[in-house]
């Protein structure tokens, strides 16, 4: 008997599962140059993390080791400046002309700003005042890239989540975080291929030019490809299938909120775990600045950080679709909050263990980056009505990313202080936003607050509103 319910429940649970990969497979394989894009424009926008040290020296090698160090960062969080603009500008442009027509728009954009990076001139080529020239210009050229960036992820964030099956639409939207991974840890690959084969003055000369160029081979591909349209798609259906399942939740039930409350609302629930996603980008840095790590490994500890993101993501979007966002959002940040501290300390503490470096660096900051941002997505995208959710989405998502796109800066100038002072800083944004979830859940069980907009359930394990 033991042996027959076992195979029943082997083959019962295969058959659901294996049902579940084919749905979410196939909404993933129609919408695919859509997802390539959205893996295009991080691998741009990841380059300049990697090769951070290279334009140090090109662009600010006439400061000092810590002011130059603290200059590289701000250059990089100046695109984030400019990320919620392109979040509403281009929010606005998918809410009236469609999803999938602005994206192919921010890919354009990113294509020219990163590949023309690439090209600038610098004061280790060219001289000082035709330098000061190139930090213009890559100033200018990064604000660009923020453009391209926030407009692009509210687009695809929303078109995955209104036209994906209701049962997979967790996952789905997920890949946004899992194929952004495979961009960083394409970038951060690239790079450390290059700082293999090349000598440090090749690098500073002529290979750190080398990952923005590229950009325009797969970016001009990306371009030629059709692309979907909201019309050829599925309409998702799922409306009928959750009014039956979730008469609770009706309109005049639970009245949405104001969109800048809900706005706010996600910034604060969220702001926390996008502080420790970039930093856990800043520690490939971090571990060659304030520890004995050499470029190489610590850029092959980022490679291997992207791969634990890509679990993560997967991991956090199955948690979504069995569980609830909320479950997941509440396992994310209590991930984020627990480990910000000691990862730190370890690192500042051991500088010479690569085994630990590997570990923290790659395991424990990979997995908790990816549970945070595979769910936050979606959570986000849940909050808003179709009408205004695309812009809604882009603004809100774009604000939270310059919140966190500040961390490298911060925590590289806490360091100076004491090399565990950033994790503090990463554990309290984590609190914060911890607590400000709880409360949220806690008026959405109560019906006080109208979360969902899509797929009403699951939501929180083991709880329904009222």
């Amino acid at each position: 008997i033991n042996a027959e319910f076992f195979f029943f429940f082997f083959f019962f649970f295969f058959d659901k599962f294996s049902g579940y990969c084919k749905s979410a497979w196939n909404m993933l394989y129609s919408v695919g140059p859509m997802v390539l894009a959205n893996t295009l424009e991080w691998y741009e926008f990841a380059t300049y993390i990697y090769v951070a040290k290279e334009i140090e020296e090109n662009f600010f090698s006439a400061y000092s080791s810590s002011i130059s160090a603290i200059a590289t960062w701000a250059a990089f969080a100046t695109t984030f400046a400019l990320r919620p603009i392109g979040g509403f500008f281009f929010g606005l442009l998918s809410d009236r002309v469609g999803r999938s027509r602005a994206v192919f728009y921010t890919v354009f954009g990113m294509v020219f700003s990163t590949t023309a990076q690439g090209m600038l001139p610098t004061a280790y080529c060219c001289g000082e005042r035709t330098g000061m020239i190139g930090v213009v210009l890559l100033i200018i050229l990064r604000m660009i890239q923020g453009l391209c960036t926030g407009g692009e992820i509210g687009s695809i964030v929303v078109f995955l989540s209104e036209y994906s099956p209701a049962p997979v639409v967790g996952i789905c939207v997920s890949s946004v975080q899992y194929t952004a991974s495979i961009g960083m840890m394409a970038a951060v690959a690239f790079t450390w291929v290059l700082t293999n084969l090349l000598s440090h003055d090749q690098l500073l000369l002529w290979g750190w030019r080398v990952p923005f160029l590229f950009a325009c081979v797969p970016g001009t591909i990306l371009m030629l490809l059709p692309w979907a349209k909201e019309n050829e798609g599925r309409q998702r259906l799922s409306q009928k299938n959750c009014d039956d399942m979730l008469p609770f939740l009706m309109t005049n039930e639970i009245k949405p909120q104001k969109t800048g409350v809900m706005i706010l609302l996600a910034i604060v629930c969220s702001m926390g775990g996008s502080m420790y996603a970039f930093s856990a980008n800043y520690l490939v840095t971090f571990v060659q600045v304030h520890g004995t790590t050499d470029t190489s490994s610590a850029l092959l500890a980022g490679v291997f950080q992207n791969l634990f993101l890509i679990v993560g993501g997967v991991v956090s979007g199955l948690i979504c679709d069995f569980y609830g966002v909320g479950t997941q959002m509440i396992a994310s940040l209590v991930w984020c909050l627990i480990t910000a501290v000691p990862g730190y300390w370890i690192l500042s503490s051991y500088p010479e263990s690569l085994a630990l470096m590997y570990f923290v660096v790659s395991f424990v900051f990979g997995m908790g980056y990816g549970l945070l941002w595979g769910g936050a997505a979606y959570f986000m995208t849940e909050l808003f009505p179709k009408s205004t959710r695309a812009t809604s989405v882009g603004v809100t998502y774009n604000l939270i990313a310059s919140i966190g796109g500040l961390t490298p800066m911060v925590s590289e100038t806490l360091s100076l202080a004491n090399p565990i002072l950033p994790g503090i800083y990463v554990a309290a944004g984590s609190l914060v936003s911890l607590a400000a979830l709880v409360v949220t859940l806690s008026l959405w069980s109560r019906k006080k607050l109208r979360l969902t907009n899509i797929r009403h359930l699951p939501y929180l394990m083991g709880c329904k509103p009222g």
